[in-house]
């Protein structure tokens, strides 16, 4: 029974004194402002998934961020209207240098999150990267399933090097990377917050990695549907496959400068950095 259905009991049969009286009232005071546990979380992802195995995923990656708010981040912080565009699985000859040269021209700063064996051939343009303005970061070594993976496995065959590949090209090493995918195992996510470093993956999903039924349009109406302040959004530069996220862009960052958000890389989001 509540204490407001024994309240009325009490006042039905009888007169409540006013010891009762003053109890029933401290024990509703206490029950009232007694604090709720926080619950935190590293943000979500926010898409509405057209098939079953990416609304797994998408529950998966949510429970994760609730779970390790601190190592896994889906999202930065909502103060202000800011928002983070990566660019996954560069560096390549075709799609890279045509999306630096739209930033460029836009003046906004990106996140690329660079698979190694592309990087140990276009060096260049990695320093391009991060010579423009932008935050540079690990995507794996070869694009390889993390989960396959044992968490000593991942980071000495995939994270590291990688950033020793981004330390002799940037002269930086960061402290946090884009596993291929998305995907991770928890006790993965626990050795890399052993490791003090930061895993970073998406709010919203531009779905521009399939290209066969997502034009222009498409990826544009997407990201507009779900942006956010503090949105991380999910684009790929590893080549020509990825043509329509190169003639979608100009338009995507005018229409989300339209709607008053400005842009940020991850870093700046996240306030996560690099290992000198």
């Amino acid at each position: 029974m509540s204490i407001a259905a024994f309240l009325l009991v009490l006042v039905f049969f009888r007169s409540v004194s006013a010891e009762e009286r003053f109890f029933l009232e401290t024990v509703e005071v206490f029950r009232v402002k007694r604090p709720q546990a926080e619950i935190k979380s590293s943000g979500k992802l926010r898409n509405d998934m057209p098939a079953e195995n990416l609304k797994i995923f998408q529950k998966t990656v949510n429970r994760q961020a609730m779970s390790f708010p601190e190592t896994l981040f889906l999202e930065g912080k909502s103060e202000g209207r800011k928002v983070a565009l990566t660019f996954d699985d560069g560096p390549d000859s075709w799609a890279t240098d045509r999306i630096l040269d739209i930033l460029a021209s836009y003046e906004v700063k990106a996140t690329f999150f660079i698979v190694g064996v592309n990087a140990e051939f276009y060096g260049q343009r990695v320093r391009k990267m991060k010579n423009s303005g932008h935050a540079v970061a690990g995507h794996s070594f070869n694009h390889t399933d993390f989960r396959e993976l044992t968490p000593e496995r991942m980071f000495k065959e995939q994270i590291e090097p990688v950033n020793r590949l981004l330390l002799k090209l940037t002269g930086d090493a960061p402290d946090f990377f884009r596993p291929p995918y998305g995907v991770v195992t928890d006790e993965q996510i626990r050795y890399t917050a052993g490791k003090k470093m930061r895993m970073v993956n998406w709010s919203v999903d531009s779905f521009d990695w399939d290209d066969q039924y997502n034009g222009v349009s498409e990826i544009i109406a997407r990201v507009m549907q779900y942006a956010h302040p503090g949105a991380i959004i999910l684009l790929h530069c590893g080549g020509r496959a990825n043509n329509n996220t190169v003639l979608a862009l100009p338009e995507l960052i005018q229409r989300l400068k339209d709607e008053k958000y400005s842009f940020a890389t991850v870093p700046e989001m996240l306030n996560v950095g690099a290992q000198h």
